[in-house]
């Protein structure tokens, strides 16, 4: 008899339910009635289902620890962190790091998730021959900045600090780039007016200042559909993940871009860092200062 019916039985018997009717109530004999109530009797206490599944183990005080220092380190999600651990030798699991991190107060509650994906990741196939690039405001410096993603590896191959974002800025810091990197075969950009120029009325669509340095040098400009983010969602991505996680644990930017090129591991590379992946180069120092970087 299961466990929960025998509880259910002596609690009936304490009632003061003849066994003939409990037994008939759960179609059984009275014999087995009589069995569960004479081993209540004689243990004197109502028979407790146990808990489903293998008991719990307490976790050790040293891996606690461990976790701790690295979520301090990565603040990230228990899934990259158990990756993190595996690469060096601890064996952990993903389940008992979510249970430290819920413990600690490290888990922050999931947004709303979204419905199923319309858009397909797309990877161009080798490192520096795709960048994108995009303008955003810095919440920390106040000022505007610049940033250039290689499309393969996800690093960030040059950023600057600007009080304007202009055509001008842009160059600047793209010069910088090509002439450590190269010229790519591509470029892929939103619609801005830095990087594009936008058709008025019935005017005839002229080119901006960007354009004709990209064309100039063979450089094909690859453009975002209008009111289609996704195009340059790399770049997109990276710029909330930068306002989300350089905090008091960086100096400024340059010790975050180290960080992140060269330490953060990355889901979409398969938890490799963007500088494991990028082609022929295993760790990278920022030349320069936050004014107009170049990694590299």
């Amino acid at each position: 008899m299961e466990r929960r019916k025998q509880n259910w039985v002596v609690k009936r018997y304490l009632a003061g339910m003849p066994t003939r009717k409990i037994a008939a109530h759960l179609q059984i004999s009275v014999r087995t009635i009589q069995r569960v109530i004479k081993n209540y009797k004689k243990f004197g206490s109502i028979i407790e289902p146990k808990q489903a599944g293998r008991p719990k183990q307490a976790i050790n005080g040293r891996y606690k620890e461990i976790v701790k220092q690295h979520w301090d380190k990565f603040q990230c999600g228990s899934v990259k962190l158990h990756k993190i651990l595996s690469t060096k030798g601890f064996g952990v699991s993903q389940r008992k790091i979510q249970q430290i991190m819920d413990e600690n107060g490290f888990s922050a509650p999931c947004p709303k998730r979204r419905g199923q994906r319309k858009y397909c990741s797309y990877r161009w196939p080798s490192c520096t021959m795709v960048l994108h690039a995009d303008w955003t405001h810095c919440p920390i410096t106040g000022k505007d900045l610049i940033a250039f993603i290689d499309d393969h590896s996800r690093f960030i191959v040059g950023y600057g600090f600007y009080e304007g974002a202009t055509t001008e800025n842009t160059l600047n810091c793209l010069y910088r780039i090509l002439f450590k990197y190269g010229v790519p075969y591509a470029i892929i950009t939103d619609r801005g007016s830095h990087f594009y120029a936008n058709k008025i009325g019935k005017k005839k669509r002229g080119k901006c200042e960007f354009q004709e340095v990209l064309e100039e040098m063979g450089i094909r400009h690859i453009v975002g559909r209008a009111h289609h983010p996704q195009t340059n969602g790399k770049i997109e991505r990276w710029f909330g993940t930068y306002k989300r996680e350089c905090n008091e644990r960086f100096e400024d930017i340059d010790e975050y871009v180290q960080f992140y090129n060269n330490q953060r591991p990355h889901q979409r590379l398969g938890y490799k860092t963007p500088a494991e992946v990028f082609e022929d180069v295993q760790y990278f120092e920022i030349a320069g200062n936050s004014d107009d970087n170049v990694a590299g």
